[in-house]
């Protein structure tokens, strides 16, 4: 598959982030609300310790 190339405009670039950081969280805020109450949460402490980026670099700068 070839990629495609697509310059946005700023109005776009920032309408899609907005999106992309609202998915996010979604999955993050619970997370960053159960580490504020230090409440433990044996799967998703696990995905988010172990797996992947961590919580804060999933969120794109607003």
């Amino acid at each position: 598959m070839d990629a495609v190339e697509q310059v946005l405009t700023q109005a776009q670039w920032r309408a899609r982030a907005e999106r992309h950081r609202n998915r996010m969280l979604h999955w993050t805020q619970p997370h960053h609300e159960r580490q504020r109450r230090d409440e433990k949460h044996p799967v998703l402490d696990f995905l988010f310790t172990c797996y992947g980026p961590g919580q804060n670099q999933l969120l794109l700068p607003p």
